[in-house]
């Protein structure tokens, strides 16, 4: 549910999350998409450096308004660009189903029924998620 929630900050928009977009970070929270682009080999050691730097601008830019002004808009931009040369958002994608995926084996010992289906339905739910 949690790595969805982080990648839904970065592919959904503030109507369908009921919040701002980009949330985690304004508040000071890395998620996953974050830590994944930090980690890659995608990224040389300058762009993990200005992303960090834009992740840090964003930090001392919030001033806890839901506008967005043009300086944070710029660096919005260079964080989502980081993430899509880094390919964080699909990494994050495939993170989450194979989360789901373990999750659902780990009850394959329960008997088929109401009980299972729930369960894998819940896992399912969770994963495909829009907001």
């Amino acid at each position: 549910f949690q790595i969805v929630d982080d990648l839904l900050d970065y592919t959904s928009t503030e109507a369908d999350l009921g919040k701002p977009v980009l949330d985690d970070l304004r508040n000071g929270l890395l998620n996953a998409p974050v830590l994944l682009a930090l980690e890659s080999d995608r990224l040389s050691k300058q762009d993990k450096a200005e992303l960090k730097k834009a992740i840090e601008a964003l930090f001392t830019n919030n001033t806890n308004t839901p506008a967005v002004d043009t300086d944070e808009s710029e660096i919005i931009s260079v964080i989502r660009g980081f993430l899509d040369q880094a390919d964080a958002i699909e990494q994050t994608r495939r993170l989450a189903r194979q989360y789901a995926e373990e999750a659902i084996q780990s009850v394959d010992f329960i008997a088929p029924g109401e009980a299972k289906n729930a369960m894998t339905a819940l896992v399912e739910a969770a994963i495909y998620r829009q907001s």
